[in-house]
């Protein structure tokens, strides 16, 4: 099986660290894609009505993936260090390491979709984009969660972390704008009845508490870059440490790259809170002619 990419990911994620785990938990995190020139003649025309939905599935490549050999069993970090098979979970470390995201689309320019709701990394080679159509996409709005019984109404779980529009708001199947007002309430069909998802998928019920240091939001004041800070916040409110990290180092400090930002913080497991101290340059170089949080020299100042 050979396939060809459409393009690749514009994101503010640099490298893994730091990443959203699932698609639309942060969803101030923006991204573009632009079609390739290798794909078709024209590009812009292959993007000719996806403005008319608000939502639309990216398929993608791991191409990140260090370790080359997959488990058939895997820890998903809501499960605490416990395992389950991989193919019940969306762990990127599959036999065939391909990702799926649902983004809610901003606008279109020319050959070019900017969406929000980015979970990938910077450089990400997409397979391919289809719209998202409530219709065939979301048996039901709400989901059961079956774990040895039932929950009531009120703890549902809802199938995506941002709010949906109707059915009749910008996602009319191809040739079915017309229909709009007939399809607009969802009915049961026999893919709706019965839905459930495992219990350990259930939404966080306690995020975390962030806190900006003073010297830390100067320094995004002084760079001009608080714009920044809704998304370094949303990132660190969902924990982004692996199950491992926080097992393994309990109160640890932590840092990752957002844009073109150094973040350095720590992390109070007792208080359920974070702490952003420091933010810096992350292309600002050192004596040594490599990128100052690199530099050994400089590990005590931003560590």
């Amino acid at each position: 099986v050979v396939l060809n990419t459409i393009g690749t990911m514009s994101t503010e994620f640099p490298c893994k660290k730091g990443v959203p785990r699932q698609p639309g938990l942060v969803p101030s995190c923006k991204g573009s894609l632009t079609i390739s020139n290798s794909v078709f003649t024209n590009p812009h025309h292959s993007l000719d009505g996806l403005n008319a939905f608000s939502h639309m599935w990216i398929i993608y490549y791991f191409d990140r993936n260090e370790v080359k050999h997959v488990h058939a069993k895997v820890s998903p970090p809501r499960l605490n260090g416990a395992k389950t098979g991989v193919f019940a979970t969306r762990s990127p470390h599959r036999p065939c390491p391909i990702g799926l995201s649902l983004v809610q689309i901003d606008h279109i320019e020319g050959s070019t979709v900017y969406f929000s709701g980015v979970d990938m990394v910077d450089g990400t080679p997409v397979l391919d984009i289809k719209p998202y159509i409530p219709q065939y996409d979301d048996p039901t709005g709400s989901v059961e969660v079956f774990d040895g019984g039932s929950l009531s109404a009120c703890d549902s779980v809802s199938l995506f972390a941002f709010p949906v529009c109707s059915p009749g708001c910008r996602e009319a199947p191809d040739g079915q704008e017309s229909d709009l007002e007939e399809v607009a309430a969802p009915h049961p069909t026999p893919l709706s009845q019965g839905v459930r998802v495992a219990g350990w998928v259930r939404p966080k019920s306690n995020q975390l508490r962030v806190n900006l240091s003073a010297e830390a939001e100067r320094s995004l004041a002084l760079m001009e870059k608080m714009d920044v800070w809704p998304i370094i916040e949303g990132v660190l409110r969902e924990d982004p440490r692996s199950v491992y990290l926080k097992q393994r180092y309990i109160n640890q400090f932590y840092t990752f790259l957002i844009s073109d930002l150094h973040v350095s913080c720590k992390f109070n497991d007792n208080e359920k809170s974070v702490s952003v101290y420091k933010v810096g340059d992350a292309s600002r170089m050192c004596d040594c002619e490599q990128q100052e949080w690199r530099c050994q020299k400089h590990c005590n100042s931003i560590n």
